[in-house]
């Protein structure tokens, strides 16, 4: 019995199977690596030109905010509404003081006396100081704590002491030191080159 028939359909069958054969190879071997790679490729370069478009928007932002002076100048005006409005130390502690003098008036709470201190500063900031020395009850007491944790503007407490002494209308006595922070803006302004 003669395999695939004769020898002429046998030479076309083996060639046929070797041509199949060597077509399975190279789909094995070749082209589903190339297609599974190629395929990881293009998910890469989507996500690197997601990533370089988030950068461009982000670098146009920045670009546009330094052409402005938009970051400086909006860390300028946040500054400036924290400051007391001061041509000099002096200047802004003696506003400080009196605006703490008003505050204690209105609410009942009595200066006994105040003294203005030598300056110091806080990290390098120069700092105005003046120290009070009060008669006042719970609720005034109260009311100058409150006063002190929402004035937005820069001071600090540098010192609270309270003496208890019953028996009296305004029981407490309160020494507060408080410093005032002074920045001058103007020189503030040409450091981060707004101009003003």
């Amino acid at each position: 019995m003669k395999l695939f028939g004769g020898s002429r359909k046998r030479r076309w069958g083996i060639i046929a199977a070797l041509a199949t054969a060597v077509f399975a190879a190279w789909v094995w071997v070749e082209h589903w690596p190339a297609v599974e790679e190629r395929s990881e490729l293009e998910a890469r370069l989507e996500t690197l030109r997601a990533k370089e478009d988030a950068l461009r928007k982000t670098l146009s932002k920045l670009q546009g905010e330094l052409a402005s002076g938009g970051v400086a100048l909006q860390d300028v005006a946040r500054i400036q509404r924290m400051l007391v409005d001061a041509g000099s130390l002096e200047e802004a502690g003696s506003k400080m003081q009196q605006r703490l003098q008003d505050f204690f008036e209105k609410n009942g709470v009595k200066l006994q006396s105040y003294s203005v201190l030598a300056p110091s500063s806080w990290n390098g900031i120069p700092m105005a100081q003046t120290e009070f020395r009060l008669n006042l009850g719970a609720e005034g007491l109260a009311a100058v704590l409150r006063f002190l944790e929402e004035e937005e503007k820069l001071i600090r407490v540098e010192r609270m002491s309270i003496v208890y002494r019953g028996g009296q209308e305004m029981p407490l006595f309160v020494t507060l030191r408080v410093g005032t922070l002074f920045v001058d803006v103007e020189n503030l302004k040409k450091y981060v080159g707004t101009g003003g």
